[in-house]
């Protein structure tokens, strides 16, 4: 088990499934309150692969 309590996470990982993440974005549209906060290190930290995009505020 990658993470205690996140089966979500372990099945990325263990499966080998990338995820696409946007920070930015995610801090923009305040599904995120903070950097401090945001998933991306975890799934870093568990090494399940990300691609990072970038979407500019309208």
């Amino acid at each position: 088990m990658v993470q205690d309590g996140y089966p979500m996470m372990d099945y990325l990982a263990e499966h080998q499934i990338e995820i696409e993440s946007c920070p930015t974005s995610h801090l923009h549209t305040k599904m995120v309150v903070s950097e401090e906060i945001h998933s991306l290190p975890q799934f870093l930290h568990v090494k399940i692969e990300v691609s990072l995009i970038r979407m500019l505020p309208q």
